[in-house]
């Protein structure tokens, strides 16, 4: 009995040592946050709104394996009246025409080239420093960049800014 509980003992500590240098495999998933500070600069008598008169959404991008990337879906803006004189909750008000213009495109991080990110108004390409040419009161925001980053990691975070502005003759 002594050899067999002997024999048990060394067989056990051998099953146990060779757990301990077993090796280790691992995968990591990043998940990342990020946040905008929400904020319109109204006009005198105009100010931009999300769909409905409601709060401007955050755009969400898919990205690609290879770097490129597409919206996932459009971003709804909308040109309205705007009387600062009036109550904070009483200030946005209709649906008003205006000439909307493409003022600036960023996009991070700096492997990316803002030129090949291409906006569209209405599914119609635009420049930056164009304007849409109809006048309208509601447009839909795209963005796109067919051109492949190999400097782009997984998990690694992608981020578009662009920045849209409605106009309206005043008299």
């Amino acid at each position: 009995m002594k050899k067999t509980m002997t024999t048990l003992a060394i067989a056990g500590l051998c099953a146990m040592s060779a757990g301990a240098f077993a090796a280790t495999d691992s995968a990591n998933a990043v998940v990342t946050w990020k946040g905008t500070v929400p904020g319109v600069l109204p006009g005198n008598t105009i100010t931009v709104t999300g769909l409905g008169g409601g709060d401007i959404p955050a755009g969400q991008l898919n990205v690609l394996e290879d770097g490129t990337f597409a919206s996932a879906e459009s971003v709804i803006l909308e040109s309205r009246s705007y009387d600062e004189t009036k109550p904070e909750s009483e200030r946005t008000g209709d649906l008003i025409q205006a000439t909307w213009k493409l003022k600036a495109v960023s996009v991070s991080p700096a492997s990316y080239h803002k030129e090949d990110v291409k906006v569209s108004f209405n599914n119609s390409e635009i420049a930056v420093g164009t304007d849409l040419g109809d006048l309208t009161d509601t447009i839909s925001v795209d963005v796109r960049n067919d051109v492949a980053n190999d400097q782009v990691t997984p998990s690694q975070s992608v981020q578009v800014t662009t920045i849209a502005v409605a106009s309206v003759e005043v008299a």
